[in-house]
């Protein structure tokens, strides 16, 4: 059985600027996140909600989930 770097709830960083879900934006690194889900198969991935600010949202965050391969990010805590 493969070890995998993180679980869902773990809060990672991520290494490298990635594009948001509609690629109209990038979300710089140093984005802190959450996995939301784990992917074993074709290869190791994981789903990644992230928020940052933005002053011209009504909740004054961007809210966005990416897909990250293993090396993009750190766990920072583990759930």
């Amino acid at each position: 059985m493969e070890v995998m770097k993180a679980r869902v709830n773990d809060s990672v960083e991520l290494l490298v600027d990635v594009p948001g879900e509609t690629q109209s934006w990038q979300i710089p690194k140093g984005t802190r996140g959450v996995v939301v889900e784990v992917f074993q198969h074709p290869v190791e991935g994981y789903a990644v909600d992230v928020s940052l600010p933005d002053a011209s949202s009504s909740t004054k965050f961007r809210y966005d989930n990416v897909m990250l391969e293993p090396d993009q990010f750190i766990v920072v805590r583990s759930a």
